[in-house]
């Protein structure tokens, strides 16, 4: 619960930050292109995440939306595949008028999400893609992350355990 909490005010503050774009601000409706897996084994993984995505939607809009525009959710499955992810973004970017790109799942899939980002000058946010090389040597100015890295994973644990009895860890 705890977790939905959080994932909401992630969504519903990245909607506010994004809108302020010159971009959303033009069109009629603010675009979001979800794609994440909703098809294999992490089908459960992307349809929890589309549900967290539509509810802050639902509740910014049942609120007057963002600036007085409707947000508009477009949902695209990534069947975990980066060439999958990257064509459905970019269908979605020319077709759609997808504004903004949002995913949760895998790094792969995010650092072919970060490359439409950048050609197609578009916010991405990723909710779960957490290799540390995401946002070191192939950081681009238009994804953002909100979720730990690994290498900060790891360090949480190494403090939490080396306290603990037999936790012999050293930084």
């Amino acid at each position: 619960m705890r977790f939905l909490k959080w994932r909401r005010l992630t969504v519903l503050i990245f909607l506010v930050t994004i809108f302020m774009m010159g971009q959303a601000l033009a069109a009629d409706t603010v675009n979001i292109v979800a794609v994440d897996p909703l098809s294999g084994p992490m089908k459960d993984v992307g349809d929890r995440s589309i549900w967290g995505y539509r509810m802050a939607i639902d509740e910014t809009n049942a609120a007057g939306g963002l600036l007085g525009k409707q947000v508009k959710l477009i949902i695209e499955d990534s069947q975990m595949k980066p060439d999958v992810a990257s064509r459905k973004a970019i269908r979605a970017i020319m077709e759609d008028k997808a504004q903004f790109m949002v995913s949760l799942t895998s790094t792969a899939v995010a650092q072919a999400m970060m490359d439409v980002a950048e050609k197609n000058k578009v916010i991405f946010a990723m909710f779960g893609a957490e290799s540390d090389f995401l946002t070191g040597k192939n950081f681009n100015r238009y994804s953002f992350r909100t979720c730990f890295t690994t290498g900060n994973r790891a360090r949480a644990y190494a403090e939490f355990f080396k306290t603990k009895p037999g936790g012999n860890f050293t930084s």
